[in-house]
């Protein structure tokens, strides 16, 4: 069982490392991210996860998630 005190996550993914790193489409990086999902759902996250991502893209507003959201979810 897994205590949960983090009420929510961001959740990105990146290529490269700090202070070079390039923040890429959520399921291209170097990150795991289907394996970090499946890790929260084992232990019953119960919190909010906000993929974020910062690649110009044709949204009609700055900031929205786009389909990473969708992407997210689906993997759940």
């Amino acid at each position: 069982m897994c205590p949960w005190l983090i009420p929510y996550i961001h959740l990105r993914n990146v290529v490269g490392k700090v202070p070079h790193y390039k923040e890429v489409f959520i399921d291209e990086g170097q990150i795991d991210v289907k394996r970090i999902l499946t890790i929260l759902t084992d232990c019953k996250f119960d919190g909010v996860i906000i993929p974020t991502i910062r690649r110009r893209s044709a949204a009609p507003h700055p900031g929205m998630p786009g389909w990473p959201l969708p992407w997210v979810t689906s993997t759940l």
